[in-house]
């Protein structure tokens, strides 16, 4: 089995829904000053690639790392969409 990455990467002023926290990326530590590296976030828990879980509605439902794996995967087509212009329709063929 292949698996996809499909996540956007998160970095300062990326798309948020309206409402939500701005989001920001920014070194807090550096190897050259600090020894290693660390970056500071700021974000909303919405920001980004992510699955709201059953919980983000409910208290009483599941939370995301109480849900099994496998609910994330399955079968799936890849379409090379290079080279078309954006919101060309794309057939069956």
């Amino acid at each position: 089995m292949e698996l996809v990455d499909l996540s956007v990467p998160v970095e300062t002023g990326m798309p948020v829904y309206p409402g939500d926290p701005e989001v920001s990326v920014a070194p807090a530590l550096t190897v050259a000053r600090d020894g290693v590296n660390v970056l500071g976030l700021h974000l909303g828990s919405q920001s980004g690639t992510h699955v709201d879980a059953p919980f983000h509605v409910d208290d009483a439902l599941p939370r995301l790392d109480e849900l099994p794996l496998s609910r994330f995967a399955g079968p799936a087509v890849v379409v090379d969409a290079r080279g078309l212009a954006p919101r060309t329709p794309i057939g069956v063929e």
